[in-house]
């Protein structure tokens, strides 16, 4: 019996705190938000297209989905010749994105028997509208701006793009085994989710 009695007392004296707790709560007018919240699987969505086509997915003659086949109609590069490629990068996301990384890759797919390099030249950025700077803002990865020659990093708010310009080179003074060599040449951008 004395062992029931002591559960009811704890009872009573956990009640009484609760109680007294409420009320200094009303008097002071402390209040307190909570819940939870989570991240959603958004996702920075980049497509890459040709300007001068439908912008965005649709891209017209876009035979590579997302991605985007370069240099296809300019197979051949002389020594000492510029060649270059424009590309579109379309935010098909419902976040804006940044370009945070550029890779640049250079195979010589017919073996080592050229002395001479294809080399890649920054890209530049053409822009929105040949607008470079729009809205680009800084923390990514810098692009020179193709006629301002001023640094920008790519932002994109969803539904838009950006126009870049991509360049390979090859030197003026090759040995003549480099005729009929081929290159694979490759850029990969990332793009990451930003306010």
């Amino acid at each position: 019996m004395k062992w029931h009695m002591g559960i009811a007392l704890v009872a009573l004296l956990v009640a009484v705190g609760v109680i007294v707790g409420v009320a200094l709560a009303q008097l002071t007018d402390t209040q307190t938000a909570s819940g939870t919240i989570n991240a959603t699987s958004t996702s920075p969505d980049l497509y890459i297209c040709e300007p001068g086509s439908t912008p965005g997915p649709d891209c017209g003659s876009d035979d590579s989905g997302a991605d985007e086949m370069v240099f296809e109609s300019q197979e051949n590069i002389w020594p000492g010749e510029t060649k270059q490629w424009d590309i579109r990068l379309k935010n098909v996301g419902t976040a804006p994105w940044l370009i945070t990384n550029e890779t640049k890759a250079v195979v010589n797919l017919s073996g080592s028997d050229c002395g001479g390099t294809l080399a890649q030249y920054p890209t530049t950025i053409l822009g929105k509208a040949g607008d470079e700077a729009n809205d680009n803002v800084g923390g990514g990865a810098t692009f020179r701006g193709e006629t301002s020659f001023q640094n920008f990093t790519v932002k994109v708010a969803p539904g838009d793009y950006e126009d870049l310009r991509l360049r390979v080179w090859f030197p003026p003074s090759v040995p003549g085994q480099c005729a009929g060599n081929q290159w694979s040449v490759t850029w990969t951008f990332e793009v990451t989710i930003t306010p």
